[in-house]
């Protein structure tokens, strides 16, 4: 995607927040091990609610965040200590404990041993009135590639991505993913690999 190109042709889509997917999936509830670490209850499976989220920046940065639930599971980042959050199951929570995460990354402290793991999630964006398009860069066996997904804008909460292109192989996909946005205060700004080397991604 040409760099000068990215971000919005008007005001097609709401960025003082992010957008998200809701899924569902199943799974077992995470508790803590006698050995402090954490085990799953395979006699207690249930349907846990996640949010896929993606922040979309004015400037034409994106950037794409894995999932998110509403419970602690077994993650290393503690959101009862970084936020007082406590375990839910419902997409309020799941937006509670994104967001806290979001705006405690501790980003200065990454160390990259692969410099490539600087761009993986990272990628950029354009609108042209109700169409839009999206490229992410993605970890395949320690490199990265482009993944690009288009598709159309319902207004400016909703958008719906029907097409993907794995520029890696070449292929072409049908999808069907429905992002809707979330207002956030004090959105936190993700620095983007991409603008700030443009000279290395223009041509893409």
């Amino acid at each position: 995607m040409n760099i000068g190109s990215i971000g919005l042709t008007a005001n097609e889509l709401k960025l003082n927040g992010y957008y998200y997917q809701e899924k569902s999936y199943e799974t077992y509830p995470y508790y803590r091990n006698e050995y402090g670490g954490y085990s799953q209850d395979k006699n207690k499976k249930y349907n846990q609610i996640r949010i896929l989220p993606i922040v979309l920046y004015p400037d034409g940065s994106a950037n794409k965040l894995s999932s998110f639930s509403g419970m602690q599971d077994n993650s290393a980042f503690n959101y009862g200590i970084k936020c007082s959050l406590e375990d839910n199951n419902t997409i309020e929570s799941a937006y509670e404990h994104f967001e806290c995460y979001l705006k405690n990354r501790p980003e200065d402290n990454y160390i990259f041993i692969n410099k490539k793991a600087e761009i993986w999630s990272q990628g950029v964006f354009k609108t042209d009135e109700n169409k839009i398009v999206l490229q992410i860069f993605y970890n395949s066996r320690g490199n990265y590639y482009l993944y690009e997904e288009s598709g159309k804008i319902i207004n400016d909460t909703t958008f719906i991505l029907n097409k993907a292109k794995d520029f890696e192989t070449g292929k072409e996909f049908e999808i069907n993913k429905k992002y809707m946005f979330k207002a956030m205060g004090d959105m936190p700004k993700i620095e983007s690999y991409i603008l700030k080397n443009k000279n290395k991604f223009d041509k893409n």
